[in-house]
């Protein structure tokens, strides 16, 4: 397996005892398709430009430095150690996208939004699963009502897609942005305008390896777009086809204030009945 030309470019500034440890945390992503997807959207970030090289650079000394070769799941283990080590650092090294002119949608099971993200936002809303569900079919639960609860968590990025593409049922929805993890519950949608989060931190962002590895390396199934290009939207994984599936991009969490609650709808997007599909690797690797 040859090893990337980033991690031997002089212009990088890796020493040669940092590039024997590299190489051998890039040789032992070669275990099964699963891993070495991960591994190949590492190498997509270093040929694209959606990355603030920068940041790559510095996380990959910082694996270097961690990377245990006889550890069990030694080179996720590592990813998860350098991350978590300096997790505000490694946040959202995406460079801005454009978008500002589309409604992007923000999809959560309906229990966690009401359980994490309004309930604990004292906003009035105290009603049960049943009561909650019931009033965004009805309409008189709104975007309105998001006014005091933050859209996300701190240390974690934000993952959208435009709305226009958001799938009508709820298995579908789950299946095209590629949430393995929902295997029941009833899905909302958040959607609001890309401009209302600006062009500076808050920007919306290319996703990247590190995105992907936020909730733990092996967590989110997550496949870079072919090189050259970026800053661009990425894609996620349709569970159903192993094939690309909605476009998608990254954001941080933020105070949704009364201001921008007025310019964001929710909406039920419907009840997941059947378990997550489970993901072909070797002909998501073909396809991407």
């Amino acid at each position: 397996m040859p090893v990337p030309a980033y991690i031997r470019d002089p212009a990088n500034g890796f020493t040669v005892l940092e590039q024997a440890t590299l190489d051998q945390w890039y040789r032992d992503f070669d275990i099964d398709d699963a891993w070495r997807l991960i591994r190949r959207n590492f190498d997509r970030d270093c040929d694209r430009q959606d990355i603030d090289h920068a940041v790559l650079r510095e996380y990959l000394k910082d694996i270097a430095q961690a990377y245990r070769p006889l550890l069990p799941s030694a080179p996720l283990a590592a990813m998860d150690s350098v991350f978590g080590a300096r997790r505000s650092h490694f946040l959202l090294p995406g460079l801005p996208i454009a978008g500002d002119e589309i409604r992007v949608a923000r999809v959560v099971r309906a229990d966690h939004l009401l359980k994490y993200q309004l309930h604990p936002a004292g906003i009035g809303i105290t009603m049960g699963l049943g009561a909650f569900i019931a009033a965004l079919r009805a309409g008189t639960l709104g975007g309105r009502d998001l006014a005091g609860s933050h859209m996300g968590r701190q240390d974690c990025p934000v993952w959208v897609c435009p709305a226009g593409l958001l799938p009508a049922s709820a298995e579908d929805c789950r299946d095209r942005l590629g949430l393995q993890h929902l295997h029941h519950g009833h899905l909302v949608s958040i959607t609001y305008p890309a401009g209302l989060l600006g062009c500076g931190w808050l920007a919306l962002r290319a996703p990247t390896v590190l995105d992907g590895a936020a909730g733990g390396a092996d967590n989110w199934i997550f496949a870079k777009r072919q090189s050259p290009g970026g800053p661009d939207w990425g894609h996620a994984v349709d569970l159903v086809a192993s094939t690309p599936g909605v476009d998608e991009a990254v954001h941080r969490d933020f105070l949704i204030d009364a201001a921008r609650a007025a310019q964001m709808t929710l909406g039920h997007v419907g009840q997941i009945r059947r378990s997550s599909p489970q993901v072909d690797f070797a002909t998501l690797m073909a396809s991407t």
